[in-house]
């Protein structure tokens, strides 16, 4: 008995092979980006009870996951959660060096700029460099977008 390329002792189309398996691909990625979001959920969970450590260690995974995926924007997110770990410790330089690696990677997502330039703005607030905090958080503004982003957020945050 012959095998096909499908591997079956029948004949197969091989188109509907190469379907089923794009996607078994495309199932593989979405659980790849779900994994990569939660291991970023547990990374901020340990960053918040102050488990440093653990938290970059959560956070270095799904940055190499995005990485190898392509996720651009996702990779950019894990980047900042890295430099917000250095932030929490008072490193704001280094912080800064993750803020601006998470821009590089991701610089035409308006939200992904906002977030970028708002924690720039608050690293140099906190290294008192007033005047490079003042443009980045009017450059966090700069998109009409992004201002819009930012009333809703801060209209949400007093409330509550």
């Amino acid at each position: 008995m012959r095998l096909t390329p499908c591997g079956t002792a029948y004949p197969c189309d091989g188109r509907r092979v190469g379907s089923r398996r794009r996607a078994s691909f495309q199932k593989y990625d979405q659980v790849r980006q779900k994994h990569g979001d939660l291991v970023r959920s547990q990374g901020a969970v340990a960053g918040i009870i102050g488990e440093a450590s653990e938290a970059q260690t959560s956070y270095l995974e799904p940055h190499r996951m995005f990485r190898k995926a392509g996720e651009k924007r996702s990779e950019a997110m894990a980047h900042q959660d890295i430099g917000q770990i250095y932030s929490d410790a008072g490193d704001y330089e280094r912080m800064l060096s993750y803020v601006d690696q998470a821009q590089e990677i991701c610089n035409d997502d308006p939200s992904i700029a906002l977030s970028v330039n708002n924690n720039r703005g608050e690293a140099y607030r906190a290294l008192r460099r007033w005047a490079d905090a003042e443009k980045a958080f009017a450059a966090a503004l700069a998109n009409p977008r992004n201002t819009d982003l930012a009333e809703r957020l801060w209209a949400r945050q007093t409330i509550t």
